[in-house]
Parts: C-alpha cells; sequence; structure tokens
C-alpha cells in the first residue's frame, strides 16, 4: 500500500511538472507570437517610411522657358545629368499656354524672349492665385549680371537670379532648395577664374558636367550660327540700330555662356556695357572690332582642334 501511494504521489507530482511546463511553453509561444506580430509591423511600417521618402523624391517637373538653341543645349545636357522630367516652351505665347495646364516644381525663365519678357510671364502666373503654378519658383535664368535687373525681378516676384550658364551644381542645388525644401547652397555658376585661352576646354567640360562630347558639340554649335550673328551684329552697327545691336549680343552672351569662350564671352561683355544709352554706335568701334575679332579666333581655333 505505501509502495503504491508512494507511486501515484511521485505521477501526480510528475504530471503537474509536464503542465506547468506545457503552461510555460504556451506563454513563451504567445510571447514569441507577439514579437513576430510586432516586427511584422515595424517592417511594414519601415517600408512604408522608405515609398514615403522614395515618394517625396520622385523626378521633379522643371519647366524650361528658353529660345536660344544653344542655351537649350547646355541646359538640357546639365538637366539630363539629374533625375527631372523637363518641359521646354521657348516663347511667352508657349509658356502661358503651358502654364495654364501643367503644374511643375521649379520653373527656369529666360529674361529674354522673341515675342516678350520672363517678367511677362510671371505676371502672368501671379495674377491667377488659383492657377497651377501660382506658388512654383520662378528662377530667372540670364546672361546680364546686371543688380537693376536682378532687383526688378525680385519685385516681380522671381525667387532666385542665376547667371548663365546654369552648372549641375547649382541646378542640383536650386532642386534640393525648391523642390526638395533641402538645405544647399546655390552659387551663380561654377567658378573658372579669368582664362586667357580663345577655348578654354577645361572650362567647356566643367559647365558641361565634365561631360567632353558635350562641350564640343557647343562649341560647334556656336561656330555654326557665328556667319548669321556676324552678320547681324554688322548690319546692325552700320545702321545704327542701337536694339538691333543689344538683340545681337543677348544672344551671344547666352550661347557663348556655355561654351568655354572666356575671351569673346569678355568681348561680348564689353561691347554690351558700353552700348548703354548710346546713341552713335561709332563711337565704340574699337568694341565692335575687338568682337569680329574674337569670333574670328574662336572658328580658327576649333577647326585646328577639329584636325
Amino acid at each position: 500500500m505505501e509502495n503504491g501511494f508512494n507511486d501515484r504521489a511521485l505521477v501526480e507530482k510528475l504530471n503537474g511538472l509536464v503542465r506547468s511546463q506545457e503552461l510555460e511553453l504556451a506563454r513563451l509561444r504567445d510571447a514569441l507570437q507577439e514579437m513576430k506580430t510586432v516586427a511584422e509591423a515595424l517592417s511594414h511600417n519601415e517600408a512604408t517610411t522608405s515609398d514615403t521618402v522614395s515618394s517625396s523624391r520622385q523626378a521633379p517637373r522643371l519647366l524650361l522657358i528658353e529660345d536660344d538653341e544653344l542655351a537649350l543645349m547646355g541646359v538640357n545636357g546639365t538637366l539630363s545629368q539629374i533625375p527631372c522630367s523637363v518641359t521646354v516652351a521657348k516663347t511667352v505665347a508657349e509658356a502661358h499656354l503651358v502654364l495654364m495646364q501643367q503644374a511643375f516644381d521649379i520653373i527656369f525663365c529666360d529674361m529674354k524672349l522673341p515675342d516678350g519678357t520672363g517678367l511677362e510671364i510671371i505676371d502672368m502666373v501671379k495674377k491667377d492665385a488659383l492657377g497651377p503654378n501660382y506658388h512654383t519658383p520662378f528662377i530667372a535664368l540670364t546672361a546680364d549680371n546686371d543688380k537693376g535687373r536682378t532687383l526688378i525681378a525680385e519685385q516681380h516676384g522671381f525667387d532666385l537670379y542665376l547667371v548663365k550658364p546654369l552648372t549641375q551644381e547649382s541646378a542640383k542645388a536650386v532642386i534640393d532648395v525648391y523642390a526638395f525644401n533641402l538645405n544647399a547652397n546655390i552659387g551663380g555658376g561654377v567658378y573658372l577664374g579669368d582664362s586667357q585661352a580663345v577655348i578654354d576646354l577645361e572650362q567647356a567640360k566643367a559647365i558641361s558636367g565634365g561631360d567632353k562630347d558635350l562641350a564640343l558639340e557647343l562649341i560647334g554649335r556656336l561656330i555654326h550660327d557665328f556667319p548669321e550673328e556676324r552678320a547681324a551684329l554688322v548690319q546692325a552697327y552700320q545702321s545704327n540700330n542701337v536694339d538691333a545691336v543689344r538683340d545681337t549680343l543677348h544672344r551671344l552672351k547666352g550661347g557663348a555662356s556655355y561654351c568655354g569662350v572666356p575671351q569673346l564671352k569678355a568681348a561680348i561683355k564689353a561691347l554690351h556695357d558700353q552700348v548703354g544709352d548710346i546713341v552713335d554706335l561709332s563711337q565704340i568701334e574699337p568694341a565692335f572690332l575687338r568682337v569680329y575679332r574674337e569670333l574670328d579666333a574662336v572658328k580658327r581655333v576649333y577647326e585646328s582642334l577639329s584636325h
């Protein structure tokens, strides 16, 4: 009897231990399941956060308002190396139409166009508070580093005034600041120093984001346009047409900004500065002759580089 009692007591004790272990295992399973559920929730949240960050850095929609083909090639070459979507308008009329139909993240606008100015475009946009681009940042692109014009642009609502060329560094900084609200230093362009070269390939490459083929293509395009621009300048000078001189210099200045031709660019700027409010163009004939010489020099050096 005593052995049987002891056996039953032992069995009950063992059964109690088993039940206790089963309960402990059940608690462990529940704890593990809870941890698994929490881990899955955290993973989902991380994925959602990642998707949100990714979507916030989607390629911004840019509008480029520019009529000069050479400048367009340069800016498009720069922007092609940055994740973004670019729409181009070449006139005030085209810009008006596009701006009424589409919303953009940033608008790069040349200040002088064939049928008007960049000021007219921004004035039109700012009149419509319900329009798709009322709050879109406007960035002025110009060949003229003039404090008076900078002030006028600011008064009309431009957010930034950039002197051509638009470099890759400046473009990235503009997008970071105005599309993604990040801190970035927006310079007016890559500082290239005072080069004495007729054609400075290193300068041209720096402007083109390091793309030598694009740099040479831009210089070639500038050369291609020389005869027409030179003839226009000569005709304007001979007829004493100051406005026509300014228009031709504006085109040449904008194109030369993207081509690594420092001496031609300096000559164009010097002539542009001297034209001012002058009445008789013959008074500044030496400045015209300097531009002619630099145009011819760029053509000669480019032909020697091509052979």
